[in-house]
């Protein structure tokens, strides 16, 4: 299949976008290795082509609207979610040969940024909103937000760190008999904390239900995916994390109104084990 990217100056550079499907494709058959276009090279498996980036991956048999509604197929995303974080763990994040991880974080936009960054500059975080013509009611609301959540995240543990997908949702999730087969678009991948990623995805998943069902939807995914990672999460951490992603993706959505509605998920969620 034919598949482009947009090309972004301040996010992880292609090569390294294409090297991390790689060395997750040696080691699990829900990435799949990209094929190299005409006029591309194994170094380089794409061509350019502004203001996009095009390239080749095989196509993956799968169903073209599973049911997100299902409980087994929600906790079978988050179970591959762990696993996927497994296999990061394992790699001590993803051998990138020929690049700097550090240097690669620090060349992002702010919109990119992991959260430890974010809580450390929101003051520039912010300033990129203004840059971007966001209304200026939002700014202030996550402004003042990003403040305080950067005083409460001293108090917590927000857990491991290593690659994450940062885009995990129904779209780039292939399903077929409603199983998992494939994750795709891997264009945002970089390192940050693995429960930011668990946290966007069951808000993702959250946003495919009915209103009345998006809480629980929602804890069933992160339920699920802390059995199967098989690490201790504080319920406060877990709160915290909802209220970051959700204040995080007002500012960066291109519909922050989607995340402004799943704000009504967030208030009752507790974490899990706690009420």
């Amino acid at each position: 299949m034919l598949s482009r990217v947009l090309r972004e100056d301040r996010r992880i550079p292609a090569g390294a976008r294409f090297a991390i499907t790689g060395a997750l494709s040696r080691r699990t058959d829900l990435v799949e290795r990209t094929l190299t276009p005409i006029g591309g090279s194994p170094e380089a498996p794409f061509v350019q082509m502004d203001p996009h980036l095009w390239f080749v991956r095989p196509y993956v048999a799968h169903d073209r609207s599973p049911g997100w509604n299902d409980p087994a197929l929600i906790e079978g995303a988050a179970v591959t979610l762990a696993g996927l974080h497994g296999i990061a763990v394992r790699l001590q994040g993803v051998d990138l040969p020929g690049y700097d991880i550090a240097e690669l974080l620090g060349r992002l936009s702010p919109y990119h940024w992991p959260v430890w960054t974010v809580l450390d500059r929101y003051d520039e975080f912010v300033t990129e909103m203004r840059k971007r013509s966001r209304p200026q009611a939002d700014v202030d609301t996550v402004r003042r937000s990003l403040e305080r959540l950067a005083k409460e995240a001293t108090e917590l543990r927000l857990g491991l760190v290593g690659l994450t997908h940062q885009d995990y949702r129904p779209d780039n999730i292939l399903v077929r008999d409603g199983k998992v087969v494939a994750v795709i678009d891997w264009a945002l991948a970089h390192r940050d904390h693995f429960l930011y990623d668990a946290v966007l995805a069951a808000l993702h998943v959250a946003g495919h239900q009915p209103a009345e069902d998006r809480a629980r939807a929602t804890r069933r995914f992160v339920d699920a995916y802390l059995d199967a990672i098989d690490v201790e999460a504080e319920a406060a951490a877990v709160r915290w994390m909802f209220r970051y992603v959700v204040t995080r993706k007002i500012a960066v959505s291109g519909r922050p109104e989607k995340w402004r509605a799943l704000e009504a998920v967030v208030g009752p969620l507790a974490g899990p084990g706690g009420a």
